[in-house]
């Protein structure tokens, strides 16, 4: 019978001692701590941003007059406007010039960073058969609550561009009836309408940040709560072609963006 133990240098030996290296080795590897994992990125508050953009949007040349529309074909609107004219949201302007309803918004600048989506609702109501806001911005995923204020019967109608958010419509008749609604791709901007009354409409746009503004009676807008840095700003306006303008602000700093719309859309 062969002896169990194999003399030193046999291949038996040498097998056993590769073993037992590679057990060694794997021991090793295990009980070694593994790299630490970055955390994901933090969606980003507007709050922690100290910087502001302010400004004003113009229209430079002719000064077109507001719209006039009749409503006479809707008696129940017309009663509630008792005999007044109805002027049209379009393009409303003070004598300056300065334009109210350009949507003015960060274009480029913040393609790195997220942010948290708003739990307040964004709102658009009808009242004396207009959609107010006529323009409003919202952020993606964040509720537009859709409230009437009419006793009459509104048909409501969302007319997004082919490939980006959903087309949606419902009708309301009732004072204070609600209802929800969520957009959850970018788009500057979308249509919204009343079929029933043809001159209501309002426009929505959509943008995945918190940096955007709606100009006032007197053209002026303001974003607060940016990160210092240089960004492409863009305004839109129904009647007029968008305009850029780049800015940089620096942190607590406040920088002007002044926009002048000059070449109506055809």
């Amino acid at each position: 019978m062969e002896s169990r133990d194999d003399p030193p240098g046999c291949p038996a030996r040498i097998l056993s001692d590769m073993q037992r290296l590679v057990v060694f080795l794997i021991a090793v590897l295990v009980a070694a701590p593994s790299a630490p994992v970055p955390p994901p990125s933090e969606p980003m508050s507007p709050q922690q941003g100290t910087a502001i953009i302010k400004g004003s949007v113009k229209i430079k040349g002719d000064i077109p007059k507001r719209r006039k529309v009749r409503i006479e074909g809707d008696p129940k609107c017309a009663a509630l406007h008792k005999g007044a004219e109805y002027l049209s949201d379009e393009l409303v302007t003070d004598p300056a010039g300065n334009v109210q309803h350009a949507f003015v918004y960060v274009k480029k600048g913040l393609e790195e960073k997220t942010f948290e989506v708003p739990k307040k609702q964004a709102t658009l109501e009808q009242r004396m058969c207009r959609f107010e806001p006529h323009v409003l911005g919202i952020q993606m995923g964040q509720e537009l609550m859709i409230r009437n204020f009419d006793a009459m019967m509104h048909i409501i109608h969302a007319v997004p561009a082919p490939g980006s958010n959903k087309e949606w419509g419902f009708s309301q008749d009732k004072i204070k009836e609600e209802r929800t609604k969520v957009f959850d791709k970018p788009e500057i901007m979308v249509p919204i309408r009343c079929d029933v009354h043809p001159w209501m409409s309002a426009f929505v746009g959509v943008v995945n940040h918190p940096y955007f503004a709606v100009s006032g009676p007197d053209g002026k807008f303001q974003i607060k709560g940016l990160p210092g840095g240089t960004y492409t700003l863009e305004v839109w306006h129904e009647k007029y072609a968008p305009v850029e303008l780049e800015v940089e602000v620096k942190d607590k700093g406040t920088a002007s963006a002044d926009f002048a719309l000059t070449t109506p859309k055809k």
